[in-house]
């Protein structure tokens, strides 16, 4: 298939949503959570205690970096890019499977939706999972 075939199921908006989904659901948690500059490499969260009084202890951090690779497709591989030199960039990486709908093979999108399923991934996991060679 021709890259031009393809370019319609880019959908901006919705991986721009993601993170916005993701902040949403940290902030129901009183996790306050601001969104890095658009293009930041590496993290798309910053998160933070909302005390402004709280002192991180010894083995705690004063700021969270959040990574967010979503993946819109119901029916998707469940697997997702991460680049080698990112991997020291965040502290950890939420993966929103948002299930808009099924697209592989024939599927338009129209069918499979479904409630959207988070997974928090601690950078550590991701470090001993990562499969460079892999696209």
């Amino acid at each position: 298939m021709a890259a031009g075939e393809r370019d319609w199921l880019r959908l901006p908006v919705v991986s721009a949503g993601s993170e916005y989904l993701v902040m949403g659901h940290l902030m129901r948690r009183n996790i306050l959570t601001y969104k890095a500059p658009p293009g930041n490499e590496g993290y798309d969260l910053v998160c933070l205690n909302p005390d402004a009084r709280h002192q991180p202890g010894p083995d705690e951090k004063a700021q969270i970096r959040v990574q967010v690779k979503s993946r819109y497709a119901s029916d998707c591989g469940r697997s997702f890019p991460v680049k080698d030199k990112s991997l020291d960039a965040f502290d950890y990486l939420v993966v929103p499977f948002l299930n808009i709908g099924n697209y592989n093979g024939k599927n338009d999108g129209s069918s499979g939706a479904r409630e959207p399923e988070f997974f928090t991934l601690p950078q550590a996991f991701i470090k001993e999972h990562h499969q460079s060679s892999s696209s």
